[in-house]
């Protein structure tokens, strides 16, 4: 005789903890996936993530390096872009070339910052390869008195104008930096200039040095170094405060204003408050970054944020590949990591942008040898004409031993609440070695969750289930998984 069989609904909480890749899968927080690939987390659902779209007209000639917003003393901005041949700006939507024949190199990145004298704003532009020039909006030339300077890192501190890792008349100088007089950037052998060796620390160049506070934080290759403005004949005060790990490429930092976020030495990513110790927060996608990126091309790594989604992009090139299509992505407000790559093309540079009053996160792109400008812009459903394949799984779902060999439990129907387009679902009984299809469901509405089912029956102690949409223009969020348990029939 039959017996009145029980179910129940055992819920998978939305991943929203983002992939975690250090812990093995059956002692993984069921709030965690073990593997995604190109979705968001945030706010508590998971989301196949947006893409990009091209950004300005015109040819741009080049490896894109660097973008950058440069703001004038009348509140004039302009989106500048520096290539290894060119430097453009953006006018009226078209990328203008303000000078050519550079002679950049995509692995000495390129330095840009905003200095003020005589009245007037400059964007200061320079690279190991690239000697200091200026531009005002209209002129573009050297900086007096440093036309022999070719530094890796410009920046503006205390009314200075500040230079690390020095090129000078053909010579490099990895650990030296110097400082012009105060209130003329022009200046760099009047009383109030200098320059010095940063001997401490362990390391053998200087790859960054960005603001933090009121201080900056200096990094070395394996050390970082807080360097102070004290006034008086000394001017500048230096202490190393980590030792051991250092920046491991000069764009792979961004900056939060009162913490760093950067890849290490050790491929590993860190928050650094400008004390004396590192948070290691990438350690979740750290055997990830270091099984897949190509060594040999680290200094092409590059980092880029969106402050108004509090995302923090690492692209870095994997394989063979010279150039960098996949990126891990850092919500500082949900402590989540995610898992991207681009089908198409190379991304060489970025740069977080902010004009008429409209924050852009920019790639510079290189595909087929041809350069160009994406933003990454959070409304596109393509990564340009492409499709984005986006997917993510659950951790491992295991009945009870009791409940399996005696209760006779098995899986039934797995439920989601979500929104979008079409998502298709497959489980997996093995870890995720092999997956079987279940079905593909067409979501209800793409602005309101529903509860939707999947109908399945497997009769197994230990599964996984993998979401999954790879169809051009659409998209897809889920905020919770539910699974139901049933018994099988006992004679």
């Amino acid at each position: 005789m039959a017996q009145n069989l029980r179910t129940k609904i055992y819920p998978i909480y939305s991943p929203a903890r983002g992939v975690v890749k250090n812990v093995q899968a059956p002692f993984l927080d069921p709030r965690a996936t073990p593997d995604a690939q190109n979705v968001r987390f945030y706010d508590q659902i998971v989301e196949k993530r947006t893409g990009y779209a091209d950004y300005g007209t015109g040819t741009i000639t080049g490896v894109p390096i660097k973008l950058y917003t440069y703001v004038k003393e009348d509140g004039t901005e302009y989106e500048m872009l520096v290539t290894t041949t060119n430097i453009y700006y953006n006018n009226s939507g078209a990328w203008t070339s303000i000078a050519s024949e550079i002679g950049a190199d995509i692995d000495n990145r390129i330095t840009m910052c905003t200095m003020y004298d005589a009245g007037n704003f400059y964007l200061c532009i320079s690279s190991n390869d690239l000697t200091a020039h200026k531009w005002n909006g209209t002129t573009y030339n050297d900086i007096t008195g440093a036309t022999t300077y070719a530094p890796k890192i410009m920046l503006p501190y205390q009314f200075r104008l500040l230079m690390f890792n020095l090129t000078e008349s053909d010579t490099n100088y990895p650990i030296k930096w110097r400082y012009c007089a105060a209130n003329d950037f022009e200046d760099w052998s009047g009383t109030g200039s200098g320059s010095r060796n940063l001997v401490q620390g362990i390391g053998k160049e200087i790859i960054g040095a960005v603001p933090i506070k009121d201080y900056v934080g200096v990094y070395k290759d394996r050390s970082i170094t807080i360097l102070d403005y004290v006034g008086g004949s000394s001017i500048f005060a230096t202490s190393v405060h980590v030792d051991g790990t250092g920046l491991l490429a000069q764009d792979a930092i961004v900056n939060l204003g009162t913490s760093h976020i950067f890849m290490g030495n050790d491929y590993n990513i860190y928050e650094w408050n400008g004390g004396w110790e590192l948070v290691p927060i990438g350690n979740s996608v750290w055997n990830y970054i270091k099984d897949n990126i190509n060594k040999a091309k680290k200094e092409r790594c590059f980092a880029v944020p969106n402050f108004e989604r509090t995302e923090a992009h690492f692209f870095f090139p994997t394989g063979s590949d010279d150039y960098a299509k996949t990126f891990v992505t850092y919500n500082w407000t949900d402590k989540s990591w995610s898992i991207n790559s681009f089908a198409t093309g190379y991304f060489t540079g970025a740069g977080n942008t902010y004009s008429s009053g409209v924050e852009r996160t920019l790639l510079g792109s290189y595909i087929s040898s041809t350069g160009g400008v994406k933003n990454y812009d959070y409304s596109s459903k393509n990564d340009g004409s492409e499709a984005i394949s986006s997917y993510f799984t659950t951790p491992d779902v295991t009945i009870d031993k009791e409940e399996y060999k005696i209760m006779n439990k098995d899986f039934r129907n797995v439920y989601i609440d979500a929104k979008g387009n079409d998502l298709s679902m497959q489980y997996s009984s093995n870890e995720g070695s092999t997956w079987s299809t279940a079905d593909t469901d067409t979501l209800d509405s793409t602005s309101i969750y529903n509860l939707h089912a999947y109908n399945f029956a497997k009769a197994v102690r230990n599964i996984r289930f993998k979401f999954y949409n790879n169809t051009a223009s659409e998209t897809y969020a889920v905020r919770f998984v539910g699974i139901e348990h049933k018994e099988r029939e006992r004679k």
